[in-house]
């Protein structure tokens, strides 16, 4: 029910279990819609999206809940740290936007 670049957003310029969805991936992913045209400004939303909640996500688990041991909370952070190495979630974000096609 939801737009397609709400599922797009998982597979295209990601790395999912480790392996790099390359060009001729993203090709295939997206033939299985049928003929379609991606929203590349929705695409990159919903990426953002996605990151920003996971960002929510583990700083709750780091400082709101109360419940959590000391090993969900180091876990929570070691996460939020790697979001924003390079190649992962706030980098294919970034990158999402460079490949947008922008009008002239």
């Amino acid at each position: 029910m939801a737009p397609k670049e709400r599922d797009l957003h998982f597979v295209i310029g990601s790395v999912i279990g480790g392996t790099v969805i390359g060009p001729r991936e993203e090709e295939l992913i997206v033939q299985g819609y049928g003929p379609t045209t991606v929203d590349w400004l929705a695409l990159t939303y919903y990426r953002y999206e996605w990151v920003s909640g996971d960002l929510l996500d583990f700083g709750e688990r780091e400082s709101v809940l109360k419940d959590t041991g000391e090993a969900t909370r180091d876990d929570a952070i070691r996460i939020t740290r790697q979001m924003f190495e390079p190649g992962n979630a706030v980098a294919s974000a970034d990158e999402l936007e460079r490949r947008r096609p922008h009008p002239d």
